[in-house]
């Protein structure tokens, strides 16, 4: 159990902004560093509000994919054998937030209309 207060999409978000050339090996890392541990995620744009998707669920995989000219990320959750897909289409930045230990807390994503979802690692 943690003492951080749990997360909203719409949080002021401070961390570091991952390059857009570096996403595709910062997936594959923080994949590999991350798999299995439980995470919120939540979607939040100003039509309707804040909307958590997954909780307590454990992190399959992040995934970036370029199809032509579109690009998408993708977080799975549940179990590898079965997981569940959220989708962030056309994704416009990645920011993470990370604890002394260097450990990774939150990953925020905002899309091409502004919308945030939020994977919550705490």
């Amino acid at each position: 159990m943690t003492d951080r207060p749990r997360a909203s999409a719409d949080d002021h978000h401070e961390g570091t902004e991952v390059p857009h050339d570096e996403w595709n090996a910062w997936c594959e890392q923080a994949t590999s560093e991350n798999s299995g541990r439980a995470v919120d995620v939540l979607r939040s744009d100003r039509a309707l509000g804040e909307v958590r998707l997954a909780e307590g669920q454990q992190l399959v995989a992040i995934e970036h994919d370029v199809f032509g000219k579109t690009e998408a990320l993708t977080i799975k959750c549940g179990t590898s054998a079965v997981p569940v897909s959220y989708v962030v289409a056309e994704p416009r930045s990645i920011r993470q937030r990370q604890n002394a230990a260097g450990e990774v807390e939150d990953v925020r994503i905002v899309d091409a209309t502004g919308r945030r979802t939020l994977v919550d690692l705490g």
